[in-house]
């Protein structure tokens, strides 16, 4: 089934596979130069401010890269595509009735937790504690949160939220499925590439984050925007950190 994507019109062939190629090139300078970024004001830091780096690397850092990231995508969308792409990260869609965005909003945390509950049943055979089970998986995060800071921790969830939506759904799978990959195909690369963000979650959740990339990626091509993705994404950051956070 085609989806139509709202505000989108479809390009050259070849130019859109240059365009789909230069995204998944920025893609990963964006990532990988974020991580440098931060790892190098944090060092920095280390010798500059000694006496302040725990509190600049646990607060001030998460900010910087995340500011720093979020200017660099705004520029390559701008600067690259000209000024009639300057649209490109998907903030601006066509309005829709007031109920789209809620009914949208619970479709993908049911989704969620329908793939959700298959994977993790699949790969610890539906067990919840003791060793081997999705708790003992967690754990590891679990002692994470409760070693920071609050207010740190929400921001993170939430300016996460934004940088990955940004990256991932305006800019990358909307630009891929303008090309000859389609809504599937640039949904699907997109999703994969935004789970492998993710390395440092078990493989079972990893799948779970494909299924919910998709949903993302149809939220916005049905939109015309990330913003109710955003939403959804922050929502989520925020309850799950806290749940995390919770765990004994």
């Amino acid at each position: 089934m085609a989806i139509g994507l709202v505000g989108e019109t479809r390009v050259a062939p070849a130019t859109a596979w240059r365009e789909a190629a230069v995204a998944l090139v920025f893609t990963v300078v964006i990532v990988v130069a974020g991580e440098a970024f931060g790892a190098a004001i944090s060092e920095a830091a280390a010798h500059i401010w000694s006496d302040l780096n725990p509190v600049f690397t646990r607060v001030a850092a998460p900010v910087i890269v995340a500011g720093y990231q979020i200017a660099l995508l705004w520029f390559v969308a701008g600067w690259w595509f000209g000024p009639e792409r300057r649209q490109a990260l998907g903030l601006y869609g066509t309005p829709v009735v007031w109920w789209v965005w809620p009914t949208a909003i619970v479709g993908l945390y049911a989704l969620k937790a329908v793939v959700s509950i298959g994977v993790l049943y699949l790969a610890y055979g539906g067990g919840t504690v003791g060793s081997g089970s999705a708790t003992e998986a967690l754990t590891p995060f679990a002692a994470l949160m409760r070693s920071s800071a609050w207010p740190l921790m929400l921001a993170g969830g939430v300016l996460a939220a934004i940088v990955e939506e940004l990256l991932y759904r305006g800019y990358l799978s909307r630009t891929l499925e303008t090309s000859r990959l389609g809504f599937w195909g640039g949904a699907a690369t997109a999703s994969v590439l935004w789970a492998a963000l993710h390395v440092y979650y078990p493989l079972p959740m990893q799948i779970v984050l494909v299924a919910v990339g998709f949903g993302l990626s149809w939220l916005r091509a049905y939109t015309g925007s990330i913003l109710p993705g955003m939403a959804w994404h922050i929502a989520n950051n925020t309850i799950a950190l806290v749940a995390l956070r919770m765990m004994g």
